[in-house]
């Protein structure tokens, strides 16, 4: 190679290492919102998951058997005085 087709190839070889630079850095740039967006949505997740359970808790409170019993008195219900058990054919 001469002179001046060296510096020719120095230059496209600068230049395309430039623009493979630039390309690197809005990629880059990109990948950081979408990580924040993926953070964001994370913690909204776990918010989410802490309130589901405190749901669940209520549910399970409220259909205890003895909050079951208290509004039926509430209501005007007795307690039976006597419980029956009824043996039920198990299908095989």
């Amino acid at each position: 190679m001469n002179k001046k087709q060296r510096i020719i190839f120095y230059a496209w070889t600068y230049v395309v290492i430039s623009i493979l630079a630039i390309i690197g850095l809005i990629i880059n740039i990109k990948t950081v919102s979408i990580n924040e967006k993926s953070r964001k949505m994370q913690h909204v997740l776990q918010e989410i998951k802490q309130e589901n359970e405190g749901v669940q808790l209520k549910i399970m409170e409220s259909s205890s058997l003895n909050n079951i019993e208290q509004i039926g008195k509430s209501m005007g219900l007795e307690t039976p005085k006597k419980f029956f058990n009824i043996p039920y054919a198990h299908s095989k």
